[in-house]
């Protein structure tokens, strides 16, 4: 009974270590899966890091060119020009909260559509947070949709 015990134990153990290898695995397929073909030259960086048991940070990091103004993500409704990031719907039971955007973020009145509109020149992050545990085993599917102006 004990063997049989001690059996079970070590194979929990295994599948553990199976899970959080699996989980690691997706994150990465996540990774290198998303990606930005285009010719603006915006490159776009991507991390995860475990913040907790249960929550990872997804960072992605758009470094702009010189000359191209990347529009931000929309705040309100009165944003006329903005980027985008959405999840497949699969996965919004992981998604926590809303994508957090971090930068030096510009401003000014854009005669093209006369309204003020919020942009970056050299760099922005945005930050989601995902719950998952470090046994849950998900591949996260998502869009990244990208408006900016080039030149003046």
């Amino acid at each position: 009974m004990f063997a049989e015990y001690t059996s079970d134990v070590k194979r929990n153990r295994s599948m553990k270590k199976i899970f959080c290898a699996s989980i690691i695995v997706c994150l990465q397929f996540f990774v290198l899966t998303v990606s930005a073909a285009d010719s603006t030259g915006v490159k776009m960086l991507y991390n995860k890091e475990r913040i907790s048991n249960d929550e990872v940070l997804l960072s992605i990091t758009a470094i702009i060119p010189q000359g191209i103004k990347l529009y931000g993500l929309q705040k309100n409704d009165a944003d006329a020009l903005y980027s985008t990031i959405s999840f497949d719907s699969a996965s919004n039971k992981y998604i926590a909260g809303a994508v957090i955007e971090k930068g030096l973020v510009q401003s000014e009145k854009d005669p093209s559509v006369d309204a003020v509109v919020n942009f970056y020149i050299d760099s922005v992050v945005w930050q989601q947070k995902v719950k998952a545990n470090a046994t849950d085993r998900l591949q996260l599917k998502g869009t990244i949709a990208y408006f900016y102006k080039s030149g003046n």
